[in-house]
């Protein structure tokens, strides 16, 4: 909350009701209710600092003379503690409230809202308090001094800034020069050191393409042997991998292999794929009539001496036209006996 949004009279109240500490010396929130001629606020205080203020349509003298003023008064009033019990920095509950109004009538005002209201309202401190306060506290704040008599004289405009002596600004002019000094002497420490920084900058770049041009065809000479040394190491990895490759082909005897599927397959079973990988992997997928069918195969391809660790991956049922079908898929691997390796000479 900006204090400059805040209307003069509340704000010198709040000056002076923050700087002297009440007869009973407590900290608890504390509600300012204050009512002018032309306008009313309310504000809940504590310590130093405002914690809620809230500007009410309520003149004095419509006060004084009607009675539905009044309770609007006293709605605004609960209105704002209800309020202030629901805020989040919440955390005592407001002891008393004082009211800031001028008029004969203040007193009657006063006890009226003391029988509607369950929390006491009280007066602003009295001339004699303050001038025990003055003297108790000899470096009392002339910032509440200056609220006080505001207060008190109904004095609309008030400076709340603080008075400053002759030798206070003097020594800030002084501060200033000063600080300007500083400012310009490292301003030009700047300029001087980013000029011979340009300067080193342009000899070291000169002495750059000296080196540089001296050096143009050594250098070119040394990308030359590089590039064909690259070239070399390249075609060297080819051959060599070729060379694996060719020594690592596995050539497989197909047709004793499709031969001897045909022969282990069950009459209920047919083949849908047959995959055949490098790694030496092969998968069967087909469908069957029957489990049996399955396992049956399963097992002639685990006896058969073309193929090796034989795996029912998955069996499924599936319905199609009414016939129960079993899709299942089965991976192995080719055996020595159908396959041989070939070397790079062979």
């Amino acid at each position: 909350m900006k204090l400059l949004a805040i209307k003069t009279m509340p704000l010198a109240i709040f000056q002076s009701f923050t700087n002297i500490p009440s007869e009973s010396q407590t900290y608890a929130p504390t509600m300012l209710v204050d009512i002018e001629d032309s306008y009313g606020a309310i504000s809940i205080v504590k310590d130093q600092s405002i914690k809620f203020v809230h500007d009410i349509d309520i003149e004095r003298k419509r006060l004084s003379e009607e009675e539905n003023t009044m309770r609007d008064l006293v709605s605004e009033i609960e209105t704002s503690l209800n309020y202030y019990e629901t805020m989040p920095s919440h955390d005592e509950k407001i002891e008393n409230i004082v009211l800031f109004m001028d008029g004969a009538d203040c007193d009657t005002i006063l006890d009226k809202l003391n029988r509607h209201l369950n929390i006491q309202i009280i007066r602003p401190y009295t001339h004699e308090y303050l001038k025990s306060y003055a003297k108790e506290k000899i470096s009392y704040d002339l910032l509440a001094y200056s609220a006080t008599g505001a207060i008190i004289n109904n004095d609309k405009s008030i400076n709340l800034l603080p008075l400053q002596k002759p030798e206070v600004l003097k020594l800030k002019k002084q501060l200033v020069v000063a600080l300007l000094c500083v400012f310009t002497i490292a301003l030009l420490s700047v300029f001087v050191n980013l000029l011979l920084e340009v300067k080193r900058n342009s000899i070291t770049r000169q002495e750059d393409l000296i080196r540089q041009g001296a050096a143009a065809s050594d250098a070119q000479i040394l990308r030359e042997r590089a590039r064909i040394e690259a070239s070399k190491a390249q075609l060297t990895t080819q051959v060599d991998a070729t060379a694996s490759i060719v020594n690592s082909t596995v050539r497989v005897d197909w047709v004793r292999v499709l031969q001897e599927i045909s022969a282990i397959i069950p009459e209920n079973m047919w083949l849908t794929d047959f995959t055949w990988k490098e790694s030496n992997d092969a998968y069967f997928s087909g469908a069957a009539l029957d489990y049996d069918s399955v396992f049956k195969f399963r097992n002639n391809l685990t006896d058969s001496q073309y193929f090796d660790s034989v795996k029912l991956i998955s069996i499924q049922n599936n319905e199609a036209k009414n016939l129960l079908l079993l899709r299942f898929e089965i991976q192995c691997k080719i055996s020595r006996e159908a396959s041989r390796r070939q070397g790079v000479n062979q």
